[in-house]
């Protein structure tokens, strides 16, 4: 199947079907929260402005930093360092959680 479509920049869109019809999974490729096996997505390098609300929790099992630094692709070397990340979690109060930078949450957690 192909599907293509263009956002106008500080447009907001809507996508809607039927349960089982993709528009989860769209939105998740498009945030980088599942790989992209063929094709290809096409957004502004600056855009930071994608916002995605599902109606049921999806967090990935990743580490603390991996979190911190989406949409980084990971496997790569960060170009955020820890200094950063330590300054930012302490400006929103959750300095204290620096300590879990590393960690994943087990499958209990979820």
């Amino acid at each position: 199947h192909h599907l293509s479509f263009y956002v106008k920049p500080g447009n907001n869109t809507l996508i809607m079907g039927p349960s089982g019809c993709g528009r989860s999974s769209i939105l998740r490729l498009i945030g980088e929260y599942l790989p992209l096996h063929e094709g290809g997505i096409s957004k502004p390098t600056n855009s930071t402005a994608l916002l995605y609300i599902s109606n049921n929790t999806f967090v990935p099992r990743w580490t603390l930093k991996m979190h911190l630094t989406h949409p980084q692709v990971h496997g790569t070397p960060s170009t955020v360092g820890e200094n950063d990340l330590l300054g930012l979690l302490e400006q929103v109060g959750l300095g204290d959680i620096f300590c879990l930078l590393y960690t994943s949450p087990s499958p209990r957690d979820s």
